[in-house]
């Protein structure tokens, strides 16, 4: 009798394979965390976010699901519409806060990853 009668492995190996397809890699990271523990996230897991909006542009980062999220909350804060404007101006102005969210997120990111290095 099998531990859990319900995972079918043709499919799950299935799932693994279109996982490494969409990732480009069996380790796929997390581009503000760096993580790739298989028990934290899962490749299934990473998710690509549209950092210009969905509606914009087809530019996508690989994140976590709490990254993902984070990054989210952040252009909820920052006032960003998720949706294309169709004023030059006001879409600019959602660009750069874009960039400014993206780019400060990876500004953490990298003070996080020097603080673990000067660690060890």
């Amino acid at each position: 009798m099998r531990m859990f009668p319900w995972r079918n492995p043709i499919r799950a190996a299935r799932r693994n394979v279109e996982a490494r397809e969409k990732h480009g890699s069996d380790t796929p990271r997390c581009i503000y965390c760096l993580k790739v523990d298989s028990l934290v996230v899962r490749p299934r897991r990473i998710q690509y976010h549209h950092f210009l909006g969905r509606e914009r542009d087809s530019v996508t980062v690989p994140l976590c699901l709490n990254c993902h999220a984070g990054a989210h909350e952040r252009l909820r804060d920052a006032d960003i519409p998720m949706k294309c404007e169709k004023d030059r101006t006001l879409l600019a102005r959602s660009v750069f806060r874009l960039f400014a969210v993206h780019f400060s997120m990876l500004a953490e990111a990298c003070w996080r990853l020097a603080k673990k290095m000067d660690k060890k």
